[in-house]
């Protein structure tokens, strides 16, 4: 049904010049606060090709238009809500907006998405469609198919999207910036939590709760987060949402020293500026191991089922910690809905890390 209706109501392309005939863009960003910051680069180079162009960021209920507030990327955010009422009333929106380019990542493959498309009837539609490493069920809604090359890192399979819009072909950063009042509050979050010139490992214990398959264990995380203070002299500081104070509780009653914790007590925009002033960041594949990387503090990956190639921390100075398993990377492109890791019964990509390993690495970092 849903092909039939994008053949009847979809405008055709007539012309491969975009030269002039772009105005208004809107770009579908139903990701999470990791992928819209691996996003940026994409943004940026988009931004740079259609610098009078108005863009609009799509997003869902992740957050991650924080991510993108204070840096000039994009002009407008809409926020999609997940009902078919709903998603009828937003292409109404948008099909009053006269956007001429609609922009999608292979992130954006849900049901009202594909809706939205259709009713929106945006003439230029350019998408990630079937490649290699990448099953897709909706090449039939773009009239610029984009393909991936497998086994690439997320950042360069989004920039494949600008490159097909004629966008200037190069490597932008990726772009992560907060207000200053961001930046004042954790300064004073510094100062009256830390003595001055302590160096600072900054911990994200937790993943969301829907992708626990993530996770290292609590107690070697806990071995970890002590053995950092008896041999280095570190203050830990612990992120996350409020939906992690369960590990809050779980790590302070493994560990011996104490630890300050930000969990659940500042907005996205506050943990970047936290984390800018960390000496050092540990994390699980999440998002905040990429704001890490982003803002240039030295990060630790700790992955397991996730395929390392398309999600490292992107940049220099950082690293990932795993293990040779056979079954893994289990979480790939041609499995993103994790299925194979979800039903997971033993976890060795991550059982068989051990806190030796991971402190092997923050001695490397510690002593530079």
């Amino acid at each position: 049904m849903s092909k039939i209706g994008a053949r009847l109501l979809l405008p055709k392309l007539t012309s491969n010049n975009y030269s002039g005939r772009i105005h208004r863009i809107l770009i579908y960003a139903d990701m999470g606060i990791g992928n819209m910051i691996l996003f940026t680069p994409t943004l940026q180079s988009i931004r740079n090709q259609f610098p009078k162009a108005n863009i609009t960021l799509l997003t869902g209920k992740s957050g991650c238009d924080q991510v993108v507030e204070c840096a000039s990327l994009v002009d407008e955010v809409l926020k999609m809500k997940y009902s078919l009422f709903d998603v009828l009333t937003l292409a109404n929106v948008v099909k009053r907006k006269e956007f001429d380019l609609l922009i999608s990542s292979f992130l954006s493959g849900s049901k009202y998405l594909t809706l939205l498309t259709i009713f929106s009837r945006i003439p230029i539609r350019a998408g990630h469609c079937q490649s290699d490493d990448w099953p897709s069920p909706l090449d039939f809604l773009y009239n610029i198919q984009v393909k991936m090359n497998p086994g690439t890192h997320e950042v360069e399979r989004h920039l494949c999207l600008a490159e097909c819009l004629e966008c200037r072909k190069t490597s932008y950063p990726i772009k992560l910036e907060v207000s200053q009042e961001d930046h004042d509050f954790a300064d004073k979050f510094f100062a009256e939590n830390f003595s001055h010139g302590t160096k600072v490992l900054g911990i994200s214990s937790g993943t969301s709760l829907a992708q626990n398959w993530k996770q290292w264990d609590i107690k070697k995380i806990a071995e970890v987060c002590d053995r950092s203070i008896d041999e280095f002299g570190v203050g830990i500081l612990l992120f996350g949402s409020s939906d992690l104070l369960p590990e809050q509780d779980l790590l302070s009653k493994h560990m011996r020293h104490d630890f300050v914790s930000c969990v659940g007590k500042t907005t996205i925009r506050q943990a970047v500026a936290l984390i800018a002033k960390c000496d050092l960041m540990l994390a699980s594949d999440t998002g905040l191991m990429h704001v890490g990387a982003a803002v240039g503090t030295s990060t630790l990956g700790i992955f397991g089922p996730t395929d390392h190639y398309r999600t490292r921390p992107w940049g220099e100075g950082n690293t990932i910690i795993r293990k040779e398993v056979s079954c893994s990377p289990c979480y790939t492109m041609t499995d993103l809905s994790a299925s194979s890791a979800i039903q997971c019964l033993h976890h060795d990509c991550l059982n068989s890390i051990t806190s030796l390993d991971v402190m092997l690495e923050i001695e490397k970092f510690i002593k530079k």
